[in-house]
């Protein structure tokens, strides 16, 4: 379990119905808040098909997108979020 202290992160993943891509980017990315982030996050989980004007409004033009929000930035990454590594310099940025 993760302490009180610990940030809790906010993240938008986008994706496109679902597209193989879509689908794997969601299995990915729950099995690595299982792994790193217990139930220190909120995932919200955009289909661009059914949400266009919240893609454009976030400047996501492809999929899948994650979007994880700071207090005062936010940062992206693209891919199917099978690399582990680049997920947690989301952590470092």
């Amino acid at each position: 379990m993760a302490s009180e202290s610990e940030p809790f992160h906010h993240f938008m993943l986008f994706i496109a119905g679902d597209q193989n891509n879509s689908l794997k980017a969601q299995k990915n990315i729950k099995r690595f808040f299982e792994k790193h982030m217990l139930d220190r996050h909120e995932l919200i989980i955009v289909d661009v098909i059914k949400n266009p004007k919240m893609a454009l409004e976030k400047g996501v033009y492809f999929t899948p997108m994650l979007i994880m929000a700071y207090p005062d930035s936010e940062t992206s990454l693209a891919g199917d979020m099978s690399d582990e590594k680049a997920l947690e310099k989301l952590f470092v940025a």
